[in-house]
């Protein structure tokens, strides 16, 4: 499920993120650039608001989302979900990492080369389990 602001990121789209999600999803998280938290948390101190912008709910930092300060209009830039409930992975051979070592290629240059191989495969498997919340277009 997606949802878009029409106006800059205000908490209370935080809040209304959590109303789209499933009942069931009991676990969730907030996932988002660490730059996307701390300018969350300061517009909660700006307006001098007594409450946790985040409800509670855990915040998973990652910078391959984009800062809601840097994101362009279409981008996703939260998502909120419950990753137990509403994604499954998938290890086809096992949970164990294969490792090559190469002893041999860069001999000369008295390196070792390391490798490690896992096959994964991860999909959403309920529906209503995650929002996307995506910057609106204009000059936000």
């Amino acid at each position: 499920t997606d949802t878009d602001s029409s106006d800059p990121l205000g908490l209370s789209l935080l809040v209304e993120a959590q109303g789209v999600l499933s009942a069931r999803a009991k676990n969730k998280v907030w996932i988002m650039n660490p730059q996307t938290k701390a300018y969350c948390k300061a517009l909660a101190i700006a307006n001098n608001y007594a409450i946790d912008p985040f409800d509670g709910i855990p915040v998973i930092e990652d910078d391959r989302l984009p800062a809601y300060t840097s994101a362009q209009a279409g981008d996703t830039y939260i998502i909120l979900g419950d990753l137990s409930y509403g994604a499954r992975a998938n290890f086809p051979d096992g949970k164990d990492v294969e490792i090559l070592v190469d002893k041999m290629s860069n001999k000369k240059k008295n390196v070792v080369d390391i490798f490690g191989e896992m096959f994964l495969s991860i999909g959403v498997v309920q529906q209503n389990a995650f929002v996307k919340i995506a910057k609106a277009g204009g000059s936000n």
